[in-house]
């Protein structure tokens, strides 16, 4: 009748491990010159690693008239083994989650979607954590509405908010990291925010000329406060900021088409993110990013298009992160020809 059912139901058993034989070798700048500091090798990491992981989900789908009702569960079970080979330890730990979430989408007219949703969300520690360091754990809320017309346009806006019971972060080469790779508790995060983004396609005569603007909004905060080895978090206090999350992100693009080419100019703006979690005025920060790219293609035959792709055009040149160590700015500018058929493309 009215009712319509979408059942489905997977399963995904894997295997994976690692056997790491890491070392430091020590090095000085002299005279423009990388010369070895005598010091020699030191071992960091001599270990195998390994997870036998086995996950499955059940997913169903309700339709009544405009309305469709999703709930689903997943499952995930793992089980992990470590041995350190400098301490001749080894250790075993088996853990399990279930993940329920679901979804409710209206259609409000033929080209008006309405949307909310919620979903457990989780992570895994690593296997020489698993025993010491809780699950990253997390609920997960979004509301929004996406319209479509008929010539080609498109309006979305979503709002989004995550309730991190417990997030973990993951102490890797940095500076001031006395216990590389390993996985520390953050205590309670909330990250919230709205994406958006509008999309037309303008006709004159033959051509087609799209454009497509997107902004993207995401606070955090800490809501518990600890002492952390990682460099990153440092003593965190509550109400601090998670460190590399761009408070606002926008994009712009706009393009020619025509029967034979295509052009497309793209710009980005990111905005400056914390090095360490923090509030206020505190901390260093990076610098803000504004990029430019450009893409080009022009089919010179039915089946050969050739094209150039530039990226970074102004040659900005803005802080993006001080670790691991010191600063270091975003991509270069670069440029890229190439050939293609249909098929694929070779550059």
């Amino acid at each position: 009748g009215r009712l319509s059912h979408d059942a489905r139901a997977g399963a995904r058993l894997h295997y994976d491990s690692i056997d790491r034989h890491i070392g430091n070798d020590g090095w000085l700048v002299s005279g423009a010159q990388l010369v070895p500091d005598g010091l020699g090798r030191t071992a960091q990491n001599e270990d195998l690693a390994e997870t036998l992981a086995l996950s499955g989900y059940l997913h169903y789908a309700l339709g009544i008239g405009p309305f469709t009702l999703a709930p689903g569960v997943r499952a995930e079970w793992m089980s992990m083994g470590f041995t350190d080979r400098i301490t001749a330890k080894a250790t075993r730990t088996a853990l399990t989650a279930l993940l329920p979430g679901g979804a409710v989408l209206v259609d409000v007219t033929k080209r008006l979607r309405l949307f909310g949703g919620i979903h457990r969300g989780f992570t895994p520690p690593l296997p020489q954590d698993a025993g010491t360091v809780g699950l990253e754990t997390s609920v997960n809320y979004e509301v929004g509405g996406r319209f479509t017309s008929a010539d080609e346009g498109r309006l979305e806006l979503t709002g989004f908010f995550s309730d991190y019971d417990n997030m973990t972060s993951q102490c890797t080469l940095t500076a001031g990291c006395t216990e590389i790779d390993r996985v520390f508790n953050s205590g309670h995060v909330l990250v919230y925010g709205v994406e958006s983004a509008v999309a037309y396609s303008f006709r004159i005569g033959a051509l087609r000329l799209p454009v497509q603007a997107s902004y993207t909004y995401t606070g955090s905060s800490f809501r518990t406060a600890f002492a952390s080895a990682d460099p990153q978090l440092g003593v965190v206090q509550v109400g601090d900021s998670l460190p590399y999350v761009p408070a606002h992100q926008a994009s712009l693009t706009a393009g020619v088409i025509g029967r034979r080419f295509g052009f497309h100019l793209q710009g980005l703006f990111i905005d400056a993110m914390r090095e360490e979690a923090s509030q206020g005025e505190r901390g260093r920060r990076t610098d803000a990013q504004w990029l430019l790219d450009a893409a080009v293609q022009v089919r010179v035959s039915r089946h050969i298009t050739l094209f150039a792709r530039g990226e970074n055009l102004l040659a900005q040149a803005p802080i993006v992160s001080r670790r691991p160590w010191g600063a270091r700015p975003t991509r270069p500018i670069q440029a890229q020809l190439g050939v293609g058929t249909r098929d694929k493309v070779a550059a």
